[in-house]
């Protein structure tokens, strides 16, 4: 982990490094030689399938969900998680966002043989009933700062329980069933394009894979997520306090 200062914003934000130990495949840390989150989504493909459709997740660093009333001053040891609980409500903290994954998408894009004009952006759906689609706003940011044309390719079709409230892996996955659609205007345009799929908060991976899955049914090569945060598990969070 490294501290960097954002332009703007007062204290420095925590985020993941290349010397950092995670997970190629899902940005979770390696703990033993092994990811524990991708562990969990293959031992439970009775709910999970057990299949990742994306490529790679990319997180900006460490989350830890908090109750409303454990949520981490600016002086935090881990102002990742402060800055992303203020961007969910807050419209005055989507900059720093914007700035922290157009950083690791410009890293990305470097090492990559992929053309920049074959990629386009898009963002996991956010409740159609919300005024403020903070990941649609960060997708929107995202792409004017990386020149990366945005689409917005996937739509949720009905409203669910938010996926923070449930407890089970099986309860997480079954809630994201059959809840996104391709935007049908958009089907033709990302056929054998390549795909930055933005979410705020990456956790069991439920509704990165749906999304992906989906995608890929609609003949996209291949899909990239990038993450402001990816969530920690319990046990590890309390090995970390």
């Amino acid at each position: 982990m490294k501290f960097i200062s954002v332009p703007g914003l007062s204290n420095q934000i925590n985020i993941f490094e290349k010397t950092d130990n995670l997970c190629p495949k899902c940005s979770y840390p390696i703990i033993k030689g092994q990811c524990k989150s991708c562990n969990i989504f293959r031992k439970n493909k009775d709910y999970t399938g057990g299949k990742f459709y994306f490529e790679k997740n990319i997180s900006v660093g460490e989350y830890f969900h908090m109750k409303e009333s454990e949520k981490p001053s600016e002086k935090s040891k881990n102002n990742m998680t402060w800055l992303i609980l203020n961007y969910k409500s807050e419209l005055t903290f989507l900059p720093f966002c914007v700035e922290l994954i157009k950083l690791k998408v410009d890293d990305f894009l470097k090492n990559t043989l992929i053309s920049k004009e074959n990629f386009i952006l898009c963002s996991v759906p956010d409740y159609e009933s919300r005024t403020y689609k903070k990941c649609e706003e960060l997708c929107k940011l995202v792409s004017k700062k990386t020149n990366i044309n945005y689409l917005p390719i996937l739509k949720k079709v009905k409203e669910t329980k938010k996926q923070h409230q449930l407890k089970s892996i099986k309860e997480k996955f079954e809630n994201i069933k059959g809840i996104y659609e391709i935007n049908k205007d958009y089907f033709e345009m990302i056929n054998n394009k390549y795909i930055i799929l933005l979410d705020d908060v990456v956790s069991s991976m439920a509704s990165i894979n749906e999304c992906s899955k989906i995608l890929k049914e609609a003949r996209v090569n291949g899909i990239y997520i990038f993450s402001l945060g990816r969530n920690i598990l319990p046990e590890k969070a309390e090995n970390l306090k």
